[in-house]
């Protein structure tokens, strides 16, 4: 099966941006249950998402969120790569204090 790819440009601190992913990958496991592990500033997911598998790795740079994730399917590909963006855009948006964020995401 092939790979979903998306790269999230940012503007942030590296040690900021990683707060914010590691926010975020926590609301996934915290709501969906995937398991995630990280190493530096790599981090590991794994779990299921409507009955799908998934696999990922999300890389933080210093100009961007590097991620990959196993391909969902064809009906599923835009939903998914449409959530990923935008929730990843939405944690990185520096004019958005990740408190909010967090609040509104409970």
């Amino acid at each position: 099966m092939g790979k979903l790819t998306l790269d999230i440009p940012h503007a942030l601190s590296l040690q900021e941006a990683r707060q914010r992913i590691t926010a975020l990958v926590d609301h996934w496991h915290r709501h969906y249950g995937f398991q995630r592990s990280w190493e530096g500033t790599t981090c590991q997911l794994s779990g299921s998402f409507m009955g799908i598998s998934l696999e990922a790795v999300i890389s933080i740079l210093e100009d961007k969120i590097s991620g990959a994730a196993t391909d969902p399917g064809f009906f599923l590909r835009k939903p998914a790569h449409k959530y990923l963006s935008q929730k990843m855009a939405e944690y990185l948006d520096p004019n958005q204090k990740l408190e909010e964020i967090l609040r509104r995401d409970t």
